[in-house]
């Protein structure tokens, strides 16, 4: 009896293919993202950082370190002049630069002389990798260079000079990146969850009653996206809120740009799940589907760490999903101060996700009713 139990429960498992995909699928899935994320430190593989470099100083020094700079795999270097500090922010946030590198007037005079020196590397303290690393190989240029021009032990006294020209001591990097990431990721789990109750009223034939009075199939889909929409728009004021009141979110001085935001995330997710439910038969396929769906896209777009830690291919194809603009909007409003009047790309793409997946969504629920 047991073997005679045990193969129904097989039989069971091998004819429900999302429940299979749930057991075997989905954890290679995510053992391939994470892999690929933090597999290249396990080999020690450095990422490419891309430097805007000044050199103030035009002595021998400073030219063969360019040079050495430029020899660096890990470097792509741009040389600029007459940087400030507003443009530094500008270009690093607009991901122009990962740093910018300012070598002082007085560089070469100092290093002759033997006197400490500061080399200023402006960056953006939300990503901490960028500042140690980048300084490392500018310390490693600079011992190189004075080993080339000198057959004295290359012992050079510069200091790296670490600014954060982004945010300030009323910003907190983690806290706008968990309130976006999670408010995003939740909002799709919650809102896929609700539409679910299209297909109860399938099951139970309330659907069918409801289409043979004179709602049409495109209101009915029009009214579910309109309260999904709604209730996202609440769940995720109420997540923003909260990181205002108990984690210091700077929320009223970004209210314009958040609720264009907000209304666009939410509306993107409530087309999102209806299109999942559409494409489903039942709740059991929902959940599975659900599941996967919603957290491949968080591990690709960003949600569950920062983009910056995943390597360029992985960092490209989150760029394909919805949930990586909403993202990376709010980091923009919240974290680098962006106006709204320049996230019209993030709005764009939004609205067009949204419409685009709620026309999936209108295509399968046609099939879906006739079935």
């Amino acid at each position: 009896m047991i073997a005679v139990v045990l193969q129904i429960s097989w039989d069971s498992l091998r004819r429900d293919r999302a429940a299979l995909a749930l057991t075997f699928l989905l954890p290679l899935v995510f053992f391939t993202v994470f892999a690929s994320v933090f597999g290249d430190m396990d080999r020690g593989q450095e990422r490419q950082f891309t430097l805007g470099l000044e050199l103030q100083s035009d002595g021998v020094f400073s030219e063969e370190l360019l040079a050495t700079l430029e020899q660096n795999p890990a470097l792509q270097i741009r040389q600029l002049s007459g940087v400030s500090r507003d443009m530094a922010r500008q270009a690093i946030a607009s991901g122009q630069f990962d740093a910018v590198v300012v070598v002082p007037g007085d560089f070469d005079l100092n290093i002759e002389d033997g006197i400490g020196t500061g080399v200023e590397v402006l960056t953006d303290q939300s990503n901490p990798i960028t500042a140690p690393a980048v300084s490392g190989h500018l310390a490693q240029a600079v011992i190189s260079t004075a080993g080339a021009l000198s057959d004295e032990p290359a012992e050079e006294p510069v200091r790296m000079d670490v600014i954060d020209v982004v945010g300030g001591p009323d910003k907190r990097p983690s806290t706008a990146f968990f309130a976006a990431g999670l408010g995003v990721l939740f909002l799709m789990l919650s809102l896929t969850n609700r539409a679910g109750m299209m297909l109860e009223e399938r099951e139970s034939g309330t659907l069918q009653r409801m289409l043979s009075t004179q709602l049409g199939l495109n209101q009915l889909l029009a009214g579910r996206a309109l309260f999904l929409l709604l209730l996202g728009l609440v769940q995720i004021c109420v997540m923003f809120a909260w990181a205002a009141l108990a984690f210091g979110l700077n929320l009223l001085d970004h209210l314009g740009a958040f609720a264009a935001l907000a209304v666009l995330s939410a509306l993107s997710a409530s087309a999102f799940a209806l299109a999942v439910v559409t494409l489903c038969r039942s709740r059991e396929q929902l959940t599975a589907a659900a599941t996967i769906l919603v957290l491949l896209l968080a591990a690709i777009g960003g949600n569950l760490f920062p983009r910056f830690l995943m390597p360029e291919w992985m960092q490209a194809m989150g760029w394909w999903t919805f949930n990586a603009w909403a993202l990376d909007g709010f980091q923009q409003v919240f974290w680098y101060d962006t106006p709204l009047a320049e996230l019209w790309r993030h709005g764009l793409i939004l609205l067009l996700s949204a419409l685009g997946l709620f026309g999936l969504a209108r295509w399968w629920a046609g099939k879906w009713v006739q079935q």
